[in-house]
């Protein structure tokens, strides 16, 4: 009888868990775990907390309870205790059932974690130079007394390869060789190393079908033949050539086999079709119906040039139009040129102009994400309907502009569209009133910073600050409207209508400003399959003298918005209201693609 009752005692916690089959889990939650964070541990497990907006969201089930799915949740865990260092982690379970519903905690006892006690090569055959092998271990995760990590030693394999590959080693073989003392809590991780015969490019040849001609092509090569061999530039000529826009694909082969140390390159192209035309339409408060259209020639009056014709349509540009003839390879192979001239018609809350001009605009694509242009303007412009403002010079509604203007972008946010890491920087300077018997002359500085950090279950936070100024030159007493510092709107300060925010006329209307500071802060959160959400809080002001920044001026605002993401980047919708204002309006804004 004894050995009965014993026996239910045991099966009794299966018995309960049996009987919770198919409850809606109501919560799950970790407890104990000092090192590795909640947010991280549900990353590893199926079962799921439901969602933030659980008992809203009607048309989404609740996660069932499964006995099975637990267990091997359990098992799913300890393994990630271990590959994060933790050898003898322990996880029990308390389950709290309700009515047809369950919580369930994960109590967690870490133990003691294994430290790494040295981080060493081991070279077989061929050796390699001591500063190179200490260049190496400078970029290695695993550092001498660090908490064992798995995914750190994988990623340093990976990193040693590519040094390796990219300094003329490309059978370069690295392996792993951990050697742990459980009793000392340590481990010795030695990395094997056999880095194979150096070995130079070879002979390079081009092959497809294309009109342009072979020199050409390896021109825009990246190495030339004798040189050390290097993945990296292999791949940075690749994607250089591919962005002539000439070939339909680019395609550059090493051939590892052919020799043991000299490897002949094939580059493999295609020609792009010579004609493409895209066009597209779209609404937003702010443009209302737009409407565009764009043409592209490639090789255009011969050689690599290419011809791009630019048309628009919408309330803010009921005209636009521009040309663009853009020669790559002027000079150096990455530097391009182009010849933009243009006329648009722009209207805003404070004027309307036309604007006749062109542009000359030098390229230089430093590297994948960070790229300087250098440009010169010149424009005739006429100005309609504009608003009283003491600083504008009476009757000077025809006149003309010229500019140099100096950009320089580090881009290297991903994804594009509703980017979810990395960051975005530009720097531009403006100096206006370089011949062309330029009307206004004029200082204008501004950069914007840009940063998205992907937070847990597929949040993200995003960050943006702006700064600008301008002034006056050469006894200039204002600066051009068109060209003034304006906030409010769908990707400005989001509680005010366009250009509401900052200098205004005796009647309320803005005449923009030389000084301008702003931000914005949002956590972007998914809410279902295609549609997400998005919480804001903006800042910023516009003053009208330069160099005036005065924190006690900044207007606030906060909202919330929708996104459904779609090919051409996410639909969006926000709800701005100004805040200490009163919060007595709100704006409404409709726009494709993120505020920023």
């Amino acid at each position: 009888m004894k050995n009965v009752i014993r026996l239910l005692f045991l099966l009794f916690p299966s018995f309960i868990m049996h009987a919770q089959e198919g409850y809606d889990l109501v919560k799950i939650a970790f407890t104990g775990n000092q090192t590795l964070p909640s947010r991280i541990l549900h990353k590893q497990i199926v079962m799921q907390n439901p969602h933030n907006f659980y008992g809203l969201l009607f048309w989404k089930k609740p996660f069932r309870f499964s006995q099975d799915i637990l267990e091997k949740d359990i098992k799913r865990l300890e393994t990630f205790y271990r590959t994060e260092g933790f050898l003898s982690t322990q996880i029990s379970t308390e389950l709290i059932p309700g009515k047809e519903k369950i919580k369930v905690f994960l109590h967690i006892t870490e133990g003691r974690p294994v430290f790494i006690k040295n981080a060493k090569f081991n070279f077989i055959g061929d050796s390699t130079d001591h500063e190179f092998e200490q260049k190496i271990k400078k970029k290695l995760l695993a550092k001498k007394n660090d908490r064992f990590r798995d995914q750190n030693i994988r990623a340093d394999r990976i990193t040693i390869i590519g040094e390796f590959v990219n300094s003329g080693f490309p059978r370069a073989d690295v392996q792993i060789d951990l050697r742990i003392d459980e009793n000392k809590d340590s481990a010795e991780v030695i990395f094997p190393i056999s880095p194979g015969p150096l070995c130079k490019f070879g002979k390079i040849d081009v092959f497809g079908e294309s009109r342009t001609p072979a020199l050409f092509i390896k021109e825009r090569v990246l190495f030339r033949e004798g040189d050390v061999f290097s993945r990296k530039l292999v791949e940075e000529s690749q994607r250089d050539i591919y962005q002539l826009y000439l070939f339909e694909y680019v395609n550059i082969r090493v051939l590892l086999d052919e020799h043991p140390t000299e490897l002949p390159v094939h580059v493999q192209v295609k020609d792009a079709p010579r004609f493409t035309a895209k066009f597209g339409a779209g609404y937003g408060k702010e443009d209302r119906i737009r409407i565009f259209s764009e043409l592209r020639r490639i090789r255009f009056l011969g050689g690599t040039r290419r011809l791009q014709l630019y048309a628009k349509h919408s309330w803010l540009e009921p005209w636009h139009v521009n040309a663009k003839i853009i020669q790559p390879g002027f000079l150096k192979p990455e530097i391009h040129l182009t010849l933009n001239p243009f006329y648009k018609r722009e209207r805003e809350p404070a004027y309307t102009i036309d604007r006749t001009g062109n542009n000359i605009i030098l390229q230089n694509q430093f590297s994948k994400i960070t790229e300087m242009h250098l440009s010169y303007a010149v424009e005739r412009n006429r100005l309609y309907d504009v608003l009283p403002d003491p600083r504008q010079m009476e009757n000077l509604t025809l006149y003309n502009k010229s500019a140099v203007r100096l950009g320089l972008t580090r881009d290297s946010s991903f994804p594009a569209f509703s980017p979810e890491r990395g960051g975005f920087t530009a720097l531009n300077f403006t100096y206006a009133g370089v011949g062309f018997e330029s009307d206004f002359h004029f200082l204008q500085v501004l950069t914007e910073y840009r940063k998205f950090i992907g937070l847990a279950d597929q949040y993200t936070l995003a960050l943006k600050l702006k700064l600008g100024s301008m002034t006056p030159l050469k006894n200039d007493k204002f600066t051009p409207i068109e060209e003034r510092f304006y906030a409010g709107g769908s990707n400005s300060i989001r509680g005010w209508a366009r250009s509401r925010v900052g200098p205004k006329s005796d009647g309320g209307d803005p005449i923009g400003g030389d000084s301008i500071f702003e931000g914005s802060t949002e956590i972007r959160f998914p809410i279902y399959k295609y549609l997400s959400g998005v919480t804001f809080f903006d800042f910023g002001n516009v003053w009208p003298k330069s160099l005036t920044f005065d924190v006690k001026d900044l207007k606030y605002a906060a909202g919330l918005g929708l996104r459904y993401k779609t090919a051409i980047g996410p639909v969006r919708l926000d709800v701005g209201v100004p805040v200490f204002e009163g919060m007595k309006n709100f704006q409404i804004h409709i726009s494709v693609g993120q505020a920023f």
